[in-house]
């Protein structure tokens, strides 16, 4: 004798098992993978946060570094502003100095001349 179902209605039942077992696997793999996509999207709004985050910062810091060129640039140009000043000062004491060279000089000469006539 053959062993299993030799009715029709034995034939469905088996079919029917089968396939309820067959749904509840496939039930069962529907919420892994449900629970792996929450988890994947969960890690993805992350990832996204921190990146929003790292934009910002960037942009922050390149505030930062824009906002410390401007003032080196504004200091360097002070700094060169202040030597112009100092080294015109300087030149014009220098004309100054050269100016008085040449009045003491034309005075001697002036004085020299004066008290070889008195003798």
């Amino acid at each position: 004798m053959i062993s299993g179902p030799s009715t029709p209605y034995e034939t469905l039942e088996e079919s029917n098992r089968t396939l309820t077992v067959d749904v509840a696997n496939l039930a069962s793999e529907k919420e892994e993978l449900n629970n792996k996509l929450k988890h994947i999207q969960q890690k993805l709004e992350k990832i996204k946060e921190e990146e929003k985050q790292m934009k910002s910062l960037t942009v922050s810091y390149e505030k930062q570094i824009q906002v410390e060129k401007t003032l080196k640039i504004q200091m360097i140009e002070e700094e060169s502003q202040v030597r112009l000043e100092m080294q015109m000062s300087l030149d014009s004491k220098d004309s100054d100095i050269e100016r008085l060279r040449s009045q003491l000089t034309s005075l001697s000469i002036h004085s020299l001349d004066t008290t070889s006539i008195n003798y």
